[in-house]
């Protein structure tokens, strides 16, 4: 692998002399690729910079991708958000499971329509649109945000949450901001 990571990066720098930057774009994705693939396979995967730069950007070439999870992380952050605020809705995920258990013997068009609709309300309780602006302001750094939280509460998991997507965001942002970069550049 170390042989093939050296012939894709040979490829690519003779492709980048000849300003074809599109055609080694492709070998720079196949390098990286061989370089990943000579770690372990724990790191390979999951715990490597390499990985993470893979999943969420396709090594800085992709991005739609790093749009796409910076909106996932925006929609995690509501429903963890709307999930330590609002633990009221416990009728909803039994109607929920309810639906679930009628799909599986036999679906016909009323069971679908029920499940759509309790799931729609399980949902529509998780991710609000007060939820998801808070996320995105959290995400983006900004300093008066919606208070969503009450008065004296003492949810010591809500600034974790914020503190951690806190980061996440703006690294999510600056890696979409050197794809595009990089998409610009090369082609």
């Amino acid at each position: 692998l170390p042989a093939l990571e050296n012939t894709y990066r040979n490829i690519r720098y003779a492709l980048e002399n000849t300003k074809d930057f599109a055609n080694a774009n492709d070998f720079f994705i196949g390098e990286m690729e061989s370089k990943r693939k000579q770690l372990p396979l724990y790191k390979r995967y999951l715990f490597s910079v390499d990985a993470i730069y893979n999943a969420v950007s396709k090594y800085g070439t992709d991005p739609l991708r790093c749009a796409l999870w910076f909106v996932l992380l925006a929609f995690f952050h509501s429903a963890l958000m709307s999930a330590q605020i609002n633990v009221t809705i416990n009728d909803n995920w039994d109607s929920l499971y309810h639906s679930l258990r009628l799909l599986q013997d036999d679906v016909g068009l009323d069971e679908m329509v029920k499940f759509i609709g309790a799931s729609g309300t399980v949902l529509s309780g998780y991710i609000n649109s007060d939820s998801l602006l808070y996320s995105l302001q959290t995400m983006t750094l900004q300093r008066d945000k919606l208070d969503l939280l009450q008065k004296g509460s003492d949810n010591t998991i809500i600034p974790l949450l914020n503190f951690l997507f806190a980061i996440l965001g703006p690294v999510t942002a600056a890696l979409f901001a050197l794809t595009v970069r990089t998409r610009i550049k090369r082609h």
